[in-house]
């Protein structure tokens, strides 16, 4: 039972000042050693921190048992000032923090285990929350990539990762769900004797999580992923299983009083359990000589594991006639940011919309200019800047009442400023544009 370690960590982590040293002191209380890093973000910072369960042969100890490692993924325990409290997100962390907690009272019990355990996870109570479909997710403080470097250890010689996994309509049965072996770019099949150990701590067939090649890449390729839970096997060759906290329903990453201590409790024992048959030898999460005739049939597929490339460049055309002479596009899209061209009131047969009308003209622009960022797979709402160039300021109004209509809720950075002129002289105002996108799966969660 790891109940009480369930809840022990639970209350820890629902608060709005916890942090990684709170976790640390806790476990070191317990005698574990545990270190905590600092790391700030483009979108925050976080803890991350790192504990060691020695075993009796592990390599710690000079021995060759082989080391499990424990990760608690997840792009934050709290949302605040959005959302009050921890959220569901936050299960990776409770799970991993629990099972450190449960290892440790096991030793100071006098039960030790064959091997080295190795529990990593970060605890950031204020991360930010992305739009998502169904519903939204939990982005994190730092991206995976950061993540991976602080969290997967080259000493870990197989992986659990455990992240909640809700926010989809792909597994609709609460509890917990397991997913094939990962390793070096293949999806192996998943292992019988975790299936077995899932089925014994639950009472319940074994329930497995499907994912596809996507979700073994590396985020920022803009390809659509699950969720973060697999992303641990893009950073290391030891074969990876994911652990995924899951529901009947789709739950967002950032709802409040959303984890069940009694599912989260469950997953606590399974990793226990196999911590306990790995470092006995009773453990495989993939058949090493399956493996070695796959890479010896099909070639390596590590690619898969690499960082994606430079991105592709996207040129969008509006039609103006001016494009083609003067070289220019009405938007171009690098990546998940899309400029925008200074664009004018132009009509496809060339002609100038709305004489004499600033707030004419300047909603043919913003038009145009909606138009070019959907067309680069965009939306408004991912416009970070405007600006408004106009022959005369003293209109400006009639300017910003258009471009408030299109922007009143999304409230980008914007300039207005007066001009000399421009290629026409009927044209009164000009726009122009810059988007950023976020990437599709935001970094949950």
């Amino acid at each position: 039972m790891a109940l009480k370690q369930t809840i022990e960590a639970y209350e820890l982590l629902d608060s709005a000042a916890v942090n990684g040293e709170a976790v640390a002191a806790l476990l070191r209380q317990r005698g574990l050693q545990a270190d905590v890093t600092p790391v700030s973000g483009p979108k925050g910072g976080t803890d991350f921190i790192r504990a060691l369960i020695p075993g009796t042969a592990g390599k710690k100890a000079g021995g060759q048992a082989p080391t499990l490692g424990i990760i608690g993924r997840l792009g934050g325990v709290g949302a605040r000032p959005a959302a009050v409290g921890l959220v569901s997100d936050a299960d990776g962390a409770i799970t991993a923090v629990a099972c450190a907690l449960k290892l440790a009272d096991m030793v100071n019990a006098g039960d030790w285990l064959p091997g080295d355990v190795i529990v990593a996870t970060h605890i950031c109570p204020d991360a930010p929350i992305v739009p998502h479909d169904p519903v939204p997710f939990m982005s994190a403080p730092v991206d995976v990539a950061t993540m991976n470097h602080y969290e997967v250890h080259p000493e870990m010689d197989a992986i659990l990762s455990i992240d909640t996994t809700r926010g989809n309509w792909v597994i609709n049965r609460r509890g917990f769900a397991i997913s094939p072996t990962v390793k070096e770019g293949y999806i192996l099949k998943i292992s019988a004797d975790l299936l077995h150990i899932m089925s014994v701590v639950t009472g319940q067939p074994p329930v497995v999580l499907p994912i596809t090649t996507q979700d073994i890449t590396p985020y920022g390729n803009e390809i659509d992923h699950l969720n973060s839970i697999m992303q641990p096997a893009t950073a290391t060759d030891a074969p990876v299983v994911g652990v995924a906290l899951t529901a009947e329903i789709a739950v967002p990453g950032c709802a409040s009083g959303a984890s069940q201590v009694m599912d989260i409790e469950m997953a606590v024992r399974f990793c226990l359990e196999v911590a306990k048959a790995l470092g006995q030898d009773q453990c495989a999460f993939y058949d090493a000589e399956e493996f070695s005739r796959l890479v010896a049939l099909y070639g390596s597929m590590k690619h898969l594991q690499a960082a994606p490339t430079s991105p592709t460049r996207q040129n969008i055309s509006s039609g103006s006639p001016f494009e083609e002479p003067i070289g220019f596009s009405r938007a171009v899209r690098m990546g998940n940011v899309i400029a925008v061209s200074g664009t004018a009131a132009i009509v496809p047969d060339g002609s100038t919309a709305h004489p004499d009308d600033v707030y004419g003209q300047t909603k043919a622009c913003l038009g145009i200019m909606k138009q070019a960022i959907e067309d680069a797979g965009g939306q408004l709402e991912n416009v970070v800047r405007t600006r408004i160039m106009l022959r005369d300021i003293s209109r400006w109004e009639e300017a910003a009442q258009a471009h408030g209509e299109f922007f009143s809720d999304i409230r980008p950075a914007c300039t207005f400023v007066e001009v000399k002129g421009f290629v026409r002289d009927d044209w009164l105002v000009e726009t122009e544009a810059d988007c950023v996108i976020e990437s599709k799966e935001g970094t949950k969660l």
